[in-house]
């Protein structure tokens, strides 16, 4: 199963005058005060429908078509996703800086998460089986997503985490964002009886969907949702 972090599900919107943040993919873009702290940088790709990492889970995932042995609301497997090693194909390090604020902006810095929701089969529909879950591509599974730093199941509608000065290193002029600052997320497939929504019910399924499951991303300032 996939889940795509930060950037790694939607094109980046376009840029509006009063952005203060960039996304850094080079060590130009740090002063010598943060290269000193130890922070680094180097290229990242972000968001697209085949940039995810491994969550880990099992190869192989059983479902009983009975619901004595597996009843409705059954936990199938479960995952927690780093969003350092799990979030694209190549890791970040802690310390590798994303983004680069400028010090105004403290205050209006937000880490956005929500399912994918305009996919039927990655987010769309909500479970009424078990709370938070989503019907998933497999028929009789539903997905639940929970962001491990505020504790909220991820939903269709967009969740927020503002950032506050724990989150990034300051030089004075410009506030850094590292990968370490973003949230890991705890991922649960569920045995759900209804059959409302699926994209495969064979008795052998691989999963190829390409749709990622979680949507994280950063927002700046009012409205502004940067990759």
């Amino acid at each position: 199963m996939k889940i795509k972090y930060l950037l790694v599900v939607l094109l980046m919107l376009p840029l509006t005058l009063w952005a203060n943040c960039i996304k850094v993919t080079s060590t130009s873009s740090l002063s010598a005060a943060a290269l000193a702290a130890g922070y680094t940088a180097s290229s990242w790709t972000g968001a697209c429908d085949t940039c995810s990492g491994n969550l880990g889970l099992p190869s192989v995932i059983s479902i009983n078509s009975g619901t004595s042995f597996q009843p409705a609301g059954s936990l199938l497997a479960s995952s927690v996703g780093s969003f350092l090693t799990s979030a694209s194909n190549t890791a970040y390090s802690p310390n590798q800086i994303l983004y680069r604020c400028a010090v105004a902006d403290a205050g209006s810095l937000y880490e956005m998460y929500a399912t994918n929701g305009d996919s039927a089969y990655a987010g769309m529909y909500a479970s009424s089986e078990v709370s938070g879950a989503y019907y998933d591509v497999a028929k009789n599974v539903a997905v639940r997503m929970t962001n491990l730093t505020t504790g909220e199941y991820y939903s269709r509608y967009w969740k927020s985490r503002q950032f506050t000065a724990d989150s990034w290193y300051s030089d004075g002029t410009y506030l850094y964002i590292p990968a370490s600052a973003f949230s890991n997320v705890l991922y649960e497939m569920f045995k759900i009886s209804s059959t409302s929504y699926y994209a495969n019910g064979d008795n052998r399924y691989s999963d190829l969907w390409t749709q990622p499951r979680g949507i994280l991303h950063l927002k700046a300032r009012s409205g502004q949702v940067w990759q």
